[in-house]
């Protein structure tokens, strides 16, 4: 219980305290509130605060918002001990109240968010963003770790993790076997490199197709590993997506052309001979097409994935293109892509206009009723 009467109170403290540590606490001139706080906690606990690293003004905004509930006894004490062996996350003590001010965060892990500062090389927001985002959590041991989901997705993406043992020895989690020994004992579980590929990993698990992309990117060993960021895995997903794109779209080419064959086959032999060029040309784009998989962006993808016969389609472009070459049947696909969009979108603009002048017209068409006179008698 708190003592209101400061010297009982640096007299319960000499009663705990080493005489060294008893003169750093008188030394340090802290308030009367500080001392009332610093009384309540027995040998052990009150030691953390004559031992700590932090000076006197970090350790009154601290005592000052514990007073304010914004944390417990346990997070000061967390904090207090972490501040024993390094006064790294000190500077983050002012973002870390605020947090607590703001309710943006729950008080025991943003404690643990703050004394990790002191050993992760992130700053107290960008560690919370980590956490935040649900890839990561705070470990109890002034540090943060990969949620073991996220890791496992890691770790089948061939990407290079280590874990920390409590004792706080590290080891590299170079097979499965030692990945399932880490999950198995409570270790921390981190990448080498780049922390915010987990949190790409983490937001893509949520994708429909993501086990596909998974089982993808694992047979592509080209990828170098080690130096994979973020980024570069949603580049690597945007490949996939063309990739799978593409190979619809050679699916739905193959089958308009074996459309076009069968309906051939049932005309007379002079219109089959008066066809000849376009049997040949649209047997030529439907063969490169199944060689060279067209990876175009989706939306020119779509676009010819909606059109109601895209074989037609490219031939039409073929022959309306004087300047064509065997080279350039990658530009072909994607001018007939282009037109098919603009083509979209000038059927879209006709519908609003037209959709807009017929509410219009509908407005007009209205009987309009003007308000009765009042007459003064």
């Amino acid at each position: 219980m708190i003592q209101t009467n400061r010297d009982d109170n640096l007299a319960s403290l000499a009663e705990v305290l080493s005489k060294e540590q008893m003169a750093r606490i008188i030394a340090c001139d802290y308030s009367d509130q500080a001392i009332a706080v610093m009384s309540e906690f027995d040998r052990g606990y009150v030691e953390r605060f004559a031992e700590s690293k932090f000076d006197v003004e970090s350790i009154e905004k601290l005592i000052i918002a514990y007073d304010d509930k914004l944390f417990d006894w346990k997070d000061l004490l967390h904090i207090m001990e972490y501040s024993c062996y390094d006064f790294g996350c000190e500077e983050y003590i002012d973002d870390f109240i605020r947090s607590l001010r703001a309710k943006e965060i729950n008080h025991t892990t943003a404690a643990r968010i703050l004394t990790a500062t002191s050993y992760e090389p992130d700053t107290y927001h960008g560690l919370m963003a980590l956490v935040k985002s649900g890839a990561y959590y705070p470990t109890q041991f002034a540090s943060i770790g990969l949620n073991t989901g996220v890791a496992a997705e890691l770790r089948d993406l061939g990407v290079p993790l280590t874990a920390m043992r409590k004792e706080g020895t590290y080891y590299d989690l170079t097979q499965k076997s030692d990945f399932d020994e880490a999950v198995k004992k409570g270790d921390r579980i981190k990448l080498v490199k780049f922390p915010k590929l987990a949190v790409a990993v983490n937001e893509m698990m949520a994708y429909p197709d993501w086990h596909d992309f998974k089982a993808w990117f694992q047979k592509h060993q080209g990828i170098d590993r080690t130096q994979l960021t973020g980024d570069e895995l949603r580049g690597q997903y945007r490949y996939f997506s063309m990739e799978r794109y593409a190979d619809k779209l050679v699916d739905k080419v193959a089958a308009e052309h074996t459309a076009f064959m069968e309906d051939m086959k049932k005309r007379p032999s002079e219109q089959i001979i008066g066809s000849a060029y376009e049997i040949v040309i649209k047997e030529q784009i439907k063969m490169f097409m199944t060689e060279v998989p067209q990876l175009i962006p989706e939306q020119k993808t779509d676009a010819l994935m909606s059109s109601n016969n895209a074989l037609n389609a490219i031939y039409e472009q073929w022959r309306s293109d004087d300047d064509f070459a065997d080279t350039d049947i990658e530009v072909i696909i994607e001018n007939t892509a282009d037109k098919l969009i603009a083509a979209r979108e000038r059927e879209q603009k006709l519908a609003a206009e037209l959709a807009k002048k017929t509410m219009a017209d509908d407005l007009q068409d209205k009987p309009h009723f003007k308000p009765e006179k009042k007459f003064r008698r």
